[in-house]
């Protein structure tokens, strides 16, 4: 029996197995169509077989089963909801950024780029601490020039909810890692794989399809993101 593989694990523990099926199964039809442009390029014959395999693991009845009874769903919720709030943060901290910024004349001693600082978090838990982090001193130089923005709630105090809420749920998420069933794990394992193919597919036809930009926005994930909305929880 193989090892397995723990990062797969997380991430693809949280991804709604039935649209990912499906993006798995257009995904592998588009790379069967454009096999001799995107070859050239990375994708092989043993990533279309790896496709297929996760496919066919997320197909089974024990897929199924795991996919009904999934245990694990509390606690994937509260890392969904506390990064829902975090990026809910994000979002209003940019939005507000410019105008506090200029405000500020530069009294804060901050520059106008520093909110980019953190780089794309995407879904990751562990980069959005990170960027909460990266971002904290330069929220607490601004946040006299920000407090206007955010209805006179504190950024600095909303900044440390979010990370601290998110860093409780990372935890609680890696402690009961370890008493989620093997064969669960292997099902979550092979939808991070799953997922990770997918996106190296995407970012292998882009590369195979530069400048044919309808070629190109064949390389998607739109069947995965849909099911994600539907499965995410409301905040």
């Amino acid at each position: 029996m193989t090892t397995i593989d723990t990062r797969l694990v997380r991430l693809g523990m949280r991804e709604p197995r039935a649209a990912l099926v499906e993006q798995g199964l257009a995904s592998e039809g588009l790379a069967k169509d454009t096999a001799t442009d995107i070859n050239k390029f990375g994708w092989s014959e043993a990533k279309s077989k790896a496709v297929r395999g996760s496919i066919e693991t997320l197909q089974s009845t024990m897929a199924v089963q795991a996919d009904q009874r999934d245990d694990s769903g509390t606690s994937h919720d509260g890392e969904v909801a506390a990064l829902s709030a975090a990026k809910k943060f994000i979002r209003h901290v940019r939005f507000a950024w410019p105008m506090a910024h200029r405000d500020a004349a530069g009294k804060a001693g901050v520059g106008v780029d520093a909110i980019e600082s953190g780089g794309t978090i995407g879904k990751s838990t562990p980069k959005t601490v990170a960027y909460l982090t990266t971002l904290a001193p330069a929220v607490k130089a601004l946040e006299p020039w920000l407090l206007p923005y955010f209805a006179g709630v504190s950024p600095s105090a909303t900044l440390l909810a979010c990370r601290t809420a998110l860093e409780g749920a990372d935890r609680v998420q890696e402690t009961e890692l370890d008493q989620i069933p093997e064969a669960t794990q292997r099902i979550y394992e092979a939808k991070g794989r799953l997922v990770e193919l997918i996106g190296d597919l995407n970012r292998i036809g882009c590369m195979a399809f530069d400048g044919q930009a309808v070629t190109r926005a064949r390389f998607n994930k739109d069947v995965l993101l849909r099911g994600r909305k539907v499965r995410t929880p409301k905040s």
